[in-house]
């Protein structure tokens, strides 16, 4: 009885001096592994997704607890409710269990890469018409490039992980690399080869991202905190600094 007084007490007294307490959220957030956004080392999410979520976090008084999980699991459980956040583009079929952020998280920006001394090109066929193949990322969604790609069978070769695409055109057994901006400079950067590529072509497709909330774990007003929150910090240019941080050489 004594210490159920004592909390009475004491429960009251914690609001009146901190009183964001009330108004605090746990949320999961879950991704699949892909460097520069999340991956895992020594136990702690990193990443320049986990970077720009620690900040609106802590503008919406939110705390984020990270997972890395295949793609479908966590559209699975953002279904059900176990997974609250995650990143992705835009699908319709989504917004039957999912709202999309305001704001974008980013966006996928392609472009093709390749060592200085090959000739610039204007498009995926234009490559294809030199007689130049291509690398490009397996199992993504790639917009209106996908068909572009696939209409050379022969030119069109996938690679799963970025850095394996690089090391075949540093070794000269591939023409050219097809990638976003962030994961290609990022790659470049951690690889100690930034002066080594060049971006040869026009931006070839944009994609934008958006913070998915699950419509079964996240109510209203935390919904509508962490998108403010995200509004602030983007118009901040915050997140193009911790974009920078991780594709720009000091």
């Amino acid at each position: 009885m004594r210490s159920c007084k004592k909390f009475l007490f004491i429960g009251p007294l914690l609001i009146l001096i901190y009183p964001s307490l009330i108004n605090a959220c746990q949320l999961v957030y879950a991704s699949p592994i892909l460097e520069p956004h999340f991956w895992e080392e020594e136990n702690k999410a990193k990443g320049l997704s986990v970077d720009f979520l620690h900040l609106v976090a802590k503008k919406a008084n939110c705390d984020i607890q990270y997972q890395a999980k295949p793609w479908k699991r966590v559209m699975h459980e953002m279904r059900s409710g176990k997974v609250d956040l995650t990143i992705g583009f835009y699908a319709k079929e989504r917004e039957e269990f999912a709202r999309y952020s305001q704001a974008k998280f980013g966006e996928y920006n392609f472009y093709i890469f390749t060592k200085p001394s090959v000739e610039p090109v204007k498009s995926i066929k234009d490559l294809y018409a030199k007689n130049k193949n291509l690398l490009y990322p397996k199992n993504w969604y790639l917009g209106k490039l996908k068909s572009e790609i696939q209409s050379s069978k022969e030119l069109a070769v996938p690679f799963v992980a970025i850095q394996d695409g690089i090391n075949l055109l540093i070794n000269n057994r591939a023409d050219a690399l097809l990638s976003p901006t962030t994961n290609a400079l990022y790659s470049f950067k951690k690889m100690s080869l930034t002066n080594k590529f060049v971006m040869n072509s026009p931006q070839l497709e944009s994609l934008a991202q958006y913070l998915m909330f699950s419509k079964s774990s996240v109510s209203d007003e935390i919904y509508q905190r962490i998108n403010s929150a995200m509004i602030d910090i983007v118009e901040a240019g915050d997140m193009d600094k911790i974009t920078k941080s991780y594709t720009h050489s000091e």
